[in-house]
């Protein structure tokens, strides 16, 4: 009997791992590219905040490599990147001594990302081929 409950938690230890580990694989994939920043949200204060277009076109972008290296004009002095959950990846800034985490969220061929903030704020992206 014990050895079948230990068959059973571990069989569905594996499968849980496996899942997790697939779903970060996906994410990843999907992050992987060029990227043009498209709109801007920063929020004054009072909660009115609108998301912005970006008045030049081209003018910021940024870069997920697939071995986690960031280049850019986007994000300044990012080095590195590590994607935590579906949700949550870090960034490593040139100067800082901790990784700063960001939501992020991807639909189709827009990547939203929303650093940590008193009020609303984020950069919105859309995929392009280099």
């Amino acid at each position: 009997m014990k050895t079948k409950i230990f068959v059973i938690l571990f069989t569905s230890v594996l499968v849980i791992t496996a899942c997790a580990i697939q779903h970060k694989v996906a994410d990843h994939e999907r992050l992987i590219g060029h990227w043009i920043l498209i709109e801007t949200l920063n929020d004054p204060g009072d909660g009115s905040a609108k998301w912005k277009p970006q008045t030049k076109a081209d003018a910021e972008y940024i870069t997920f490599g697939a071995a986690g290296h960031i280049t850019g004009n986007s994000i300044e002095g990012a080095t590195d990147y590590n994607i935590i959950d579906s949700n949550h990846l870090t960034i490593n800034i040139k100067g800082n001594t901790a990784p700063i985490t960001y939501r992020y969220k991807i639909n189709n061929n827009t990547l939203e990302l929303n650093p940590p903030c008193r009020e609303a704020c984020g950069m919105r992206y859309i995929k392009r081929k280099r």
